[in-house]
């Protein structure tokens, strides 16, 4: 089964996409901001990352650095509220999908399962 690492400063968002990962057949670990991601991502060794942009303490593209400097590179969703034509080609290059919020279920699985297939 993949290992799926969700990292998203929403509770309520957090645990209900962790149900429809865990739904779908996915091992799921949660993190609240970049700083907890970080470290659940070293213990946890995901396959897929998925991460919101902007959280505190430390966003997704900062988090997605500093695993990449500890050699931690796996296919990345990036969720988030900032138009895709605002984001900047270094931040661009560190993600794989880019998944608007707010996204279904169904967007978020299409997303993963694509890093998959």
């Amino acid at each position: 089964m993949t290992r799926v690492l969700y990292v998203e400063d929403e509770a309520l968002l957090a645990i209900s996409m962790e149900t429809v990962l865990l739904d779908a057949g996915y091992i799921v670990a949660l993190a609240h901001d970049g700083e907890e991601g970080v470290a659940r991502a070293v213990s946890f060794l995901p396959e897929v990352i998925v991460t919101d942009y902007m959280m505190p303490r430390m966003d997704g593209p900062s988090m997605l650095k500093e695993l990449e400097s500890r050699g931690l590179k796996v296919p990345v969703v990036l969720t988030t509220a900032v138009p895709e034509q605002d984001i900047t080609d270094d931040v661009r290059s560190q993600f794989d999908v880019y998944l608007p919020k707010p996204f279904s279920e169904r967007d978020l699985l299409a997303a993963v399962n694509g890093l998959l297939a």
